[in-house]
C-alpha cells in the first residue's frame, strides 16, 4: 500500500500570537507523530509583508484533519495557492525564519507574544499598550523616505533627529503588525511638514516599490 503524504499550509496571524498559539496547539496535541509527521512555522519580518505562516505534513489521516479542522476552525482556511516547495524556495529571497514544532510545550518559546530571536515585532496589544496609537490629527516635521537596506543609515539619522525633538515619520515605530501598510504610509504623508528622501541605488531600484510612489508625494 503506498502512502500519500499531504502537505498543509495555512496563514496564521502575526500580531496575535496569543491567539492563535491555542490554535497551533491543538493541532499538535489533537494529532500524534504517527500521524503528523512534520510541523513547522515560516515566519517573514519583514515590516512591509509580515507574514506568519503554519505548515503541516501528514503521513497519514490527512483527510480526517481537514474534517477537523472544518468542525473545529472553520476559520482556518488551506493555502491552496502555495505550495511546501513554494516557501522552501523563498526562505534565503524573502528572509523567512523557520522553526520545527514537536509538541505544544515548544509553543511558548516558538510563538511568544513579545518580540525573540524568531519574531522581531510583538503582538499589537502589546505594542499599542506601550506606544498607543497616532491619532488622525498627529503631525510630523519630517517623512523619512527610504528603501528598507538602507535602514542602518536611517536609524543613525533618526536617533538624531529624535535628539534635537524634531518630530519625524519612521516606519519602524509607526506601522505596527497587522496594520494596513498603505493606509498608515498615506497617514504618514498626510500629516508630515516635508519629506527627507535617502536617495541611493536601493532607492531608486524598481523593486524597492514605496520610495519612489512617496517621493512623488513632495514637491521637489
Amino acid at each position: 500500500m503506498t502512502i500519500v503524504e499531504q502537505t498543509f499550509i495555512i496563514h496564521l496571524d502575526y500580531g496575535n500570537r496569543a491567539d492563535e498559539r491555542k490554535f497551533v496547539a491543538d493541532v499538535l496535541d489533537t494529532f500524534d507523530k504517527g500521524t503528523l509527521c512534520g510541523a513547522n512555522l515560516f515566519i517573514n519580518n519583514d515590516p512591509y509583508g509580515l507574514e506568519l505562516l503554519l505548515s503541516l505534513n501528514f503521513e497519514k489521516d490527512g483527510d480526517k484533519f481537514e474534517a477537523w479542522l472544518r468542525d473545529n476552525y472553520p476559520a482556518k482556511k488551506r493555502e491552496y495557492r502555495l505550495l511546501f516547495e513554494d516557501i522552501t524556495d523563498a526562505i534565503s529571497r524573502r528572509g523567512y525564519s523557520v522553526c520545527g514544532l514537536l509538541d505544544s510545550d515548544m509553543l511558548s518559546f516558538s510563538m511568544p507574544p513579545e518580540a525573540n530571536g524568531l519574531f522581531l515585532f510583538p503582538d499589537r496589544k502589546i505594542i499599542s499598550s506601550i506606544w498607543g496609537r497616532a491619532t488622525a490629527s498627529s503631525s510630523f516635521s519630517v517623512f523619512l523616505s527610504h528603501a528598507s537596506r538602507d535602514k542602518p543609515l536611517v536609524d543613525a539619522v533618526f536617533n538624531e533627529l529624535h535628539k534635537r525633538d524634531v518630530r519625524a515619520w519612521y516606519d519602524r515605530y509607526e506601522i505596527e503588525p497587522g496594520d494596513s501598510i498603505t493606509d498608515k504610509i498615506n497617514e504618514g504623508l498626510a500629516n508630515s511638514k516635508l519629506g527627507l528622501l535617502f536617495f541611493s541605488k536601493n532607492f531608486l531600484d524598481p523593486r524597492s516599490g514605496w520610495p519612489t510612489k512617496e517621493a512623488n508625494y513632495f514637491e521637489l
